[in-house]
Order: structure tokens, then sequence, then C-alpha cells
């Protein structure tokens, strides 16, 4: 009889860089977290941590590359800790990593084009980076 996997403490990784990237921010970001900490264990309030984080971030107007490492590790928080609650395997965690930060270099990416395309240009690189994803997507998945 083979013991019980127990949960992975995966996500706490991404949490507490969260919680200092936050502390360091603005103090009032602090009060999202225990939203996070019921995130951690049910997925749908960490889909409201999501939300809440998104509107916090847009209300003190923070962006950029700092907005949008704040927001992948938000992300990888709530992802990581369904992994957790799955016992998926380890390569699922770095597939997940991977996909996250991936955000990144597409954000400095599309920095890098938007002087020198019209706004509609623009629009129409992020959806062509979509669509690119979409079938991406695919292709993997019928691996």
């Amino acid at each position: 009889m083979k013991p019980a996997i127990k949960r992975r403490p995966l996500a706490l990784i991404p949490f507490l860089l969260l919680t200092v990237m936050m502390a360091y921010l603005d103090k009032r970001g602090l009060l999202l977290l225990p939203i996070l900490l019921l995130g951690l264990q049910w997925y749908s309030m960490g889909a409201v941590f999501l939300v809440l984080l998104g509107s916090f971030l847009f209300y003190t107007r923070l962006g950029g590359s700092y907005g949008l490492t704040v927001m992948i590790l938000a992300l990888l928080t709530v992802e990581t800790a369904y992994l957790d609650r799955e016992r998926a395997p380890l390569r699922h965690y770095v597939l997940l990593a991977l996909a996250v930060f991936l955000a990144l270099p597409t954000y400095y990416f599309l920095v890098f084009l938007a002087p020198l395309l019209p706004s509609m240009e623009v629009t129409a690189v992020a959806a062509v980076m979509l669509v690119a994803l979409y079938f991406f997507i695919r292709s993997v998945g019928r691996g």
C-alpha cells in the first residue's frame, strides 16, 4: 500500500515574492493578501484576487514592467496552488512558469513596436500574436 502523496507547497514561493513586491508597491495592496490566501485553497477565490489586483493596479496607475511582474506572480501563485492541489507532475510547473514568464518578452517587444507603428497596427500585432498562441496551444494539445 503506497502512502498518500501530500500536497506540495510550491505555491508559497511566488506568494512570498508577490507579498514583498506588493508591500514595496503600496501598503494598501497588502489588504488583498487574505483573499489570495483563500485563493491558495479555492481556485475561484484566486480568480477574484486576480480581478481585484488588476483593479488595484489600475487604481494606483501602476503599469509597466513592475505592474506586469506583480500580475505574473499573482497568476503564478494561483495556478501553482491549483497544480499543488491536483498533485501535478513537476513538468507542468515548468511549463506554467515558462508560459507565464513569456509575457515579459512579449511586453517589451510590443513596447518596442509601439512607436514604430500606428495604434491600429499594434492592435493587429497583438491579434496576430494571439492567433499564433492559439495555434501553438492546439499543436501542443495534439502531441
